[in-house]
């Protein structure tokens, strides 16, 4: 084909699926002579400048919904630590009444696995309102008055 027959020659658009970002299609002459048409090739625009005020009220928003999350954890772990202090004092009371007590007791009292059981005695041990009596294996915790 020579220059002069490129204006006369059909020309056809493709449609192309869309992306994020807008694509401009330039038509691209037909072959009258394949049965094939070619493919127009998508141009991708430049990308827009972005306002200076939509990242300032992204980050706002991220902040907010970081500072509720925040203090959502914080109120999560004073609820966490509040009921835990009622459960040791609950144990300290079980332990003034009876004298001494056993793993065992504190599972019954709160209805908490052995190892759960444990790692309240041990933090009253180590606070010093409770001594443990015996070997670990069997081991009893008596009141510290």
């Amino acid at each position: 084909m020579n220059d002069e027959n490129i204006e006369n020659v059909p020309t056809e658009v493709v449609p192309v699926a869309p992306l994020d970002e807008p694509v401009v299609e330039i038509p691209q002459p037909v072959d009258t002579q394949t049965p094939e048409a070619t493919i127009s090739e998508p141009i991708q625009p430049a990308p827009a400048p972005q306002t200076s005020s939509a990242p300032q009220t992204q980050s706002l928003a991220q902040q907010d919904e970081h500072g509720f999350i925040k203090n959502l954890l914080i109120k999560a772990q004073a609820k966490i630590q509040f009921n835990k202090q009622k459960k040791l004092e609950k144990i300290l009371q079980l332990a003034q009444k009876k004298q001494t007590i056993t793993n065992d007791d504190v599972q019954k009292l709160l209805y908490v696995s052995d190892a759960t059981a444990t790692r309240y005695l041990v933090k009253l041990v180590q606070q010093g309102r409770l001594t443990r009596i015996g070997s670990p294996r069997d081991a009893k915790y008596q009141f510290v008055r």
